[in-house]
């Protein structure tokens, strides 16, 4: 697979690392269940699943994309891919 982009997963002490991702769209049926819980989806990227690990007590709950500053508000693992959902947390533009 081919990684098209760069971001940079930021942890509570605003520390930035570097990943490739792929940005990819949001489905219908994610708006709706984000919607739910007054999320507003914006982005939702795909990153190699051995980049990303919500356990791996890194605490990297940003991201930052073509400048601009995001929360991880979900993640999904298929294998080797993990799907980051984001949204932009009032106050972060």
């Amino acid at each position: 697979m081919m990684w098209r982009d760069i971001a940079y997963l930021i942890n509570k002490n605003n520390k930035k690392r570097l990943v490739y991702c792929n940005e990819k769209s949001i489905r219908q049926s994610e708006f709706y269940q984000a919607g739910l819980l007054d999320i507003k989806p914006e982005l939702m990227l795909e990153v190699r699943a051995e980049e990303y690990n919500a356990n791996n007590g890194t605490s990297e709950v940003f991201l930052e994309y073509k400048n601009i500053k995001y929360v991880i508000y979900r993640t999904y693992q298929n294998r080797e891919i993990t799907e980051l959902y984001l949204t932009v947390k009032a106050g972060e533009l």
